[in-house]
């Protein structure tokens, strides 16, 4: 039951994180904040194409990138069935000496899972040296519009800027922002731990 209510305590508080981080915020010009927007325009794509290259595994040679997914089912009491399901997208780093890898960059996470009826799907992408760089979450039950946020980050896991759609509750905002910014570094912190994952 305790882990009912803790589980149930956390979706919502990432679903809060994740509406407050799409919210378009005026704020002062910062050069950087542009740049990483601009990056995360640029590799959104490319994370795309890697999914879409995984999904055709089975027809074509991968190139240099690995997938992981992990799935966790659950009956909750008042909610009934919920699904989490994660999928890690990462690739190898070699280096010219060793036969094997020496660690792996993450790319793209994308976690759907849903509490009662409302659905919820997130993505975490990472640039080329597997720092923060964008986060998006979109959800909603089936028959609303779908809440929308977007949360762009510096290297070091700072937030630069937001952008959010369908929601406009200042305090509902923040906190989605706020799990939004723990999230990003704590999926790269754990794929490492899981997996030994270095970066260099």
């Amino acid at each position: 039951m305790k882990k009912s209510i803790l589980f149930t305590l956390l979706a919502v508080a990432t679903l809060l994180v994740t509406a407050l981080a799409v919210q378009a915020r005026p704020a002062a010009p910062n050069k950087n904040a542009d740049k990483r927007v601009q990056l995360a325009r640029e590799k959104y794509p490319l994370r795309l194409q890697t999914i879409a290259s995984v999904k055709q595994y089975e027809k074509d040679e991968i190139p240099n990138v690995n997938y992981l997914t992990a799935v966790r089912q659950q009956n909750w009491a008042g909610s009934g069935q919920s699904k989490d399901k994660m999928e890690y997208y990462y690739r190898e780093i070699e280096k010219e000496d060793e036969p094997h890898p020496v660690g792996y960059t993450l790319l793209i996470v994308r976690r759907t899972y849903n509490v009662g009826s409302q659905e919820f799907f997130e993505e975490f992408v990472y640039d080329d040296d597997g720092n923060p760089l964008f986060w998006f979450s979109k959800y909603g039950f089936p028959e609303d519009p779908k809440i929308e946020l977007r949360g762009y980050f510096d290297a070091d896991g700072t937030l630069v800027r937001t952008l959010t759609k369908n929601i406009t509750d200042k305090e509902d905002i923040n906190l989605a922002l706020a799990a939004a910014k723990k999230n990003i570094v704590l999926i790269k912190e754990a794929f490492q731990a899981m997996y030994g994952v270095t970066y260099y």
